[in-house]
Formats: C-alpha cells, structure tokens, sequence
C-alpha cells in the first residue's frame, strides 16, 4: 500500500486546502506537525524545504500544483515520472525530484523571483516534460532552464545557469590539486603508462657480453672505440643525473595514479644506472668517469640538464611545467637517443657489441614511454591551463630548445673527437637529433623550428623502429626487450 505523509502544522490554511482534498479523494495518510516534532521541521530544512505543506509518498518528496492533482498520478501508481537518473560517470541513480527543486531554490535565492508554490510548480511541469526512462542529468538542468523562460522568471533562469557553469568549473579536473582518496582515478589514460614499463622488467645481468668486451678491444678502429667509450660516458653522465625526478612527481602533482608511474619510472631510471655502471666497468672505463667533470662538453650539458631544477624550485606551478618539458620532452627524448643511435649503429652495421644492444634497446624503448609520458603531462596541464601556454611561454620554450641542441651538437663533437663514423657520419646524427626536437615541440601543439634534411632523416628510420616496433631477434645475441613480456600469463596447459 502507498504510504502517504503530510508534513504541516495548526495554523496553515494551504495544509488545511491540502488535507481537505485528500480526504475528499479518501486518501489515507499520515500528518506530521513540524512544531510538534522539530526532527521533521529539520528534515525539510535538509531538503531546502522551508514551507508547508510538504507531501512525501513512499518517502520521496513529490511537489504538488495548485489543484493537487498530479498528486493523485504519484498515489495511485499512474504517473510517468522516471525511475532512474544517468549521472555524469555513467552511474545509475533512483530519480529524485526534490534535487530539482532545491536546485531551482538555490537560483531563486540569488534573485527572489519565485514564491514556494511557484517553484513546486517549475518543478512540476519540468518532470511531466521527461519521457524517457533513465533520464541523463543534463537533460534534466536543460528542462529546468527552459522552463524557468517559459515561465517569465528570466533572472532565476539565468542565476541557474550560472549556477550550472560554477558546477561544472568544481567538476574540471585539476592535476595540482591534490587527491588523498586512491579511486576513482582522475587520470587513468595517465597512468596506463606504469604498465607498460612493468610488462618489460629487465635487469643487465640477463645479458651476456662476453663478445662486446673483444669487440671494444679488437674489432673496432682507434676512432670508433673513442667514440664508443665518450658515447658510453656520456650515457653514464645523464642517468646519474636523472635519477630522482620521476621519484618526486607526487610532490608536485598529488595524485595516487601519477605517483605510480612516477616511482615506476623512478625504479626503471635505478636500473639504467646499475647497467651503465656495470658497462663501465666491464669496458675498463670506471677511471675515465671519475674525470668527467674536466670535459667541457659534458660540463655545459650539465648546465643544461640542471636547468630543469631551477624551474622546479621556485613554487610556481607554470614553471614546474617547464621543468617537465625541459626534462621529459628534451632531456630525456633527446639527450640519450643520439648516443642510443650511435652504439646501435655498430650492431646494424658491423654486428658488434650485441649486449651493449641489448642494454641500449631495453633503456631507450624505456627512455621513449618517459618523454611521451612527459608530452602527454605537458599536454594535460596544457588543457586545464590554456593561458598559460602565451606567446611568453612558446618563446621561452623556443629559446630553451635551440640551447639544448647546442649542446647536444657539442657533445656530439666531443664524441667525434678522432674522427666521426663512416656509417654514422656528424650530419646524419644532427639531423636526427633536429627531427626528434621538432617532434617533440609539435607533439606539445607548437611549430617545428629546425630545417632537417629528409634524406638524412630516412637514413636514422631503423632506429625508430628498432625501439617502436615488436621485432623478432636472434635468441643467442640479442634477447627480445619488446614491451609484452609480463602481459599473459602461462600454465602448464598453455605448454602441451
């Protein structure tokens, strides 16, 4: 049976019309006087409901016209009132039309325009306009907007669409502001790139460079092995460097999902450490390091790689994004791939150094998630912060992106210090290192600024796909490092 509440109180001429009709109508229901139970009178109030009569059926506010009659719809079981409400997330809600009208009470209470039964009326005729069943909740405001027109109360119509535009301003996501709870995830699209670096687990020691130690020894030219050994120190220089950035993004961007990735990241880069550290050291080159500060080269890319510090010490929220552009798009996009071209062109070309390979692959396709990691942060912030992103700003950036291929056109220089590889001749690695600056300013929504030589580019197209692309490799050289590793599980049945 319908359960059927009248909230009310003595002296009330609207309760005593109201309960006049329902006993003319023999319906059965119970009265509650709100100066008799202040609960009750404080009930209402948690509804927005300031006035009597109210009438609930079966315990949902339902408002109610001038003649009552849409009341006899709710009782008797006839009305087309919806069941069920679409939210934003997609989630399913029982419908409640009290929503509705303390949502137009709050417009009202900027403007005064509506009296209780005008507002119980604007509710009333929104909900006998939905035919649909689940309704979505923007279909729902959109009603309330246009029937707050139709019915000449433009001022409250406005002071609710004012109110729609602050809702959906609190609703934006917001990367700086911090978020205690670990779900719902804000930016799941985000953190997907965890799971790519875990499919991928490798550790240096997997790896067998036996052969590498004769090739740096023997098989290479004077020249090629001075440009191995300063390709290797310069690697070396940058991991050392490059270590704690990723392990301190929550601190600046406080979301449970962004610390995931940032200490994943933070453990990979631990990795590359201890793999060049062991390279280093199988290539006899452990002394050499130790003088790295007194090569010039180095020193003013050191600079440069520090720089990103600076922008991420001074609170601003703007310049932290300069400093995730100047680390991930630029730093590590850029700094580490001309020396990953250069080793990885003695194994295409003369099949040498296969371990080497095999630590080069494993970091780049690594180094490679990080930078468009860092592209898809910065295009984030770019979108929640369009003003930041001034002529100012693609100015700075410019200007930061022709000092970092100076000195990445210095290193180089210092690598080729004896003589530059036939195979991997200065130019073509300028080049490469031109088309990946482009790319990565395009990739943020800016303009390219270096000319490049298409041909010399094409010449480099193996080593995008080398650590793009799913490869086969020969088993007893060079171990697969393709990012699917850890992505299927196997039992003894997948076996026979």
């Amino acid at each position: 049976m319908t359960q059927v509440q009248v909230y009310s109180k003595k002296v009330c001429p609207w309760c005593t019309r109201l309960k006049d009709w329902m006993d003319k109508n023999n319906i059965v229901y119970e009265e509650i006087d709100i100066e008799l139970h202040p609960e009750a009178r404080e009930h209402l109030h948690s509804l927005g409901l300031m006035t009597v009569p109210q009438v609930f059926i079966d315990g949902v506010h339902r408002p109610h016209e001038p003649l009552y009659s849409n009341l006899l719809h709710y009782i008797h079981g006839t009305s087309k009132i919806p069941q069920h409400v679409t939210k934003r997330n997609g989630d399913r809600v029982d419908f409640d039309p009290t929503k509705i009208e303390i949502a137009i009470q709050k417009a009202n209470n900027e403007t005064h325009e509506l009296n209780d039964m005008e507002i119980n009326t604007v509710t009333q005729k929104v909900i006998e306009k939905i035919d649909i069943d689940p309704i979505h909740v923007e279909e729902i405001q959109d009603l309330v907007e246009t029937e707050l027109m139709l019915q000449s109360f433009p001022r409250t119509a406005k002071a609710y669409i004012l109110y729609r535009a602050e809702q959906t301003k609190a609703r934006q996501r917001d990367i700086f502001k911090p978020r205690k709870n670990l779900k719902p995830y804000e930016y799941p699209e985000l953190e997907s790139y965890k799971e790519a670096i875990q499919h991928s687990y490798w550790l240096h020691t997997e790896y067998n460079y036996t052969s590498d130690i004769q090739d740096y020894k023997i098989n290479v030219e004077p020249h090629e092995r001075t440009a191995i050994r300063n390709a290797m120190l310069a690697i070396s220089q940058v991991e050392v460097s490059v270590k704690t950035f990723w392990a301190k993004l929550y601190d600046r961007l406080p979301k449970p999902e962004l610390a995931n990735v940032g200490m994943t990241f933070a453990e990979s880069e631990v990795r590359h450490s201890d793999a060049y550290s062991h390279l280093l050291e199988l290539l006899g080159l452990n002394e050499i390091f130790e003088e790295i500060e007194q090569i010039p080269a180095l020193n003013h890319r050191v600079d440069y790689l520090n720089s990103h510090i600076k922008y991420s010490q001074t609170g601003s929220n703007r310049d932290y994004t300069i400093s995730i552009l100047l680390f991930s798009a630029f730093i590590e996009h850029i700094s580490l791939f001309s020396q990953f071209l250069i080793i990885m062109s003695f194994n295409k070309q003369k099949n040498l150094f296969s371990g080497i390979s095999n630590v080069i692959e494993a970091t780049s396709k690594e180094e490679q998630l990080h930078g468009e990691f860092g592209i898809d942060l910065i295009n984030t912030i770019k979108a929640e912060n369009p003003d930041w992103f001034d002529d100012e700003l693609k100015e700075e950036i410019y200007t930061l992106v022709k000092q970092a291929y100076e000195s990445e056109k210095d290193v180089l220089d210092w690598i080729y210090e004896d003589g530059e590889i036939d195979f991997m001749p200065t130019q073509t690695v300028l080049e490469f290192i031109k088309n990946r600056l482009n790319n990565s300013l395009e990739a943020i929504g800016l303009e390219r600024i270096f000319e490049t030589d298409l041909a010399e580019v094409e010449k480099t197209l193996w080593f995008d796909e080398e650590i793009v692309s799913t490869k086969h490799v020969d088993f007893f050289a060079k171990r697969s490092v393709n990012y699917t590793k850890r992505s299927q599980s196997m039992t003894a049945d997948d076996l026979f």
